[in-house]
């Protein structure tokens, strides 16, 4: 039964991510901030300040030129929201980074449910972290619960690390 638990959550979560990157959702600059809209053929919805979620811009995190040190590659382009980030690079992959804002232990803990048989803890990178085989560092800092996910890459779980330590000083 606590098996069949973890594999809903994990698959619930699976759901969530692949509903948000494929939902027609883009991304729009309005005045240095980025925030989405939904896009129909009549009209756009530009959001102002005080219509977004957060005051935090996903991206600038980690920045794209953070990313083309640590992996080695040129990042072309990003998308995301006040939630996630998507670094599209010119060779290698997709890495992404993930935002629960104000979500605490709680929002660490569920965000690392899925994985836990397949995780182990690691020290030194915020409030506590977990590493995931797969290739994902998910953290918490104060109330903010961040992963950043390199699937796929060499040597991601010390590349996440690093990643993360540089997000930790911008939290």
């Amino acid at each position: 039964m606590k098996h069949s638990r973890k594999f809903c959550i994990s698959f619930l979560c699976c759901v969530l991510l692949f509903v948000a990157s494929c939902s027609g959702l883009r991304p729009v600059s309005n005045g240095g901030t980025t925030a989405t809209n939904s896009v129909s053929s009549s009209n756009s919805f530009s959001p102002t300040k005080s219509e977004t979620k957060s005051p935090h811009d996903v991206c600038s995190l980690i920045t794209k030129e953070e990313i083309d040190a640590v992996l080695g590659d040129t990042v072309s382009h990003t998308e995301g929201d006040e939630n996630q980030c998507f670094y599209f690079m010119e060779h290698n992959g997709r890495p992404m980074v993930l935002v629960y804002w104000g979500m605490g232990e709680t929002g660490y803990k569920i965000a690392q449910s899925g994985g836990s048989t397949m995780s182990k803890s690691v020290s030194g990178i915020g409030d506590e972290a977990s590493y995931a085989f797969y290739g994902t560092l998910t953290f918490r800092k104060g109330k903010d619960v961040v992963i950043v996910d390199l699937r796929g890459f060499k040597d991601a779980e010390e590349k996440t690390k690093t990643l993360a330590q540089k997000a930790i000083a911008k939290l």
